[in-house]
């Protein structure tokens, strides 16, 4: 996969512990996911 994206509506409501779990569920772990560089990423609308 080129991009995968974990949407979070409210961080202080989310688990990270489930995060993490879906992520690895995919067979990726979170620093697969994680750039520095968001020049490429989506709008935020």
């Amino acid at each position: 996969w080129e991009y995968a994206w974990v949407y979070v509506k409210d961080i202080n409501d989310i688990d990270a512990a489930a995060i993490s779990l879906a992520i690895d569920s995919l067979g990726l772990s979170i620093t697969d996911l994680t750039k520095t560089d968001h020049c490429n990423c989506p709008d935020d609308k």
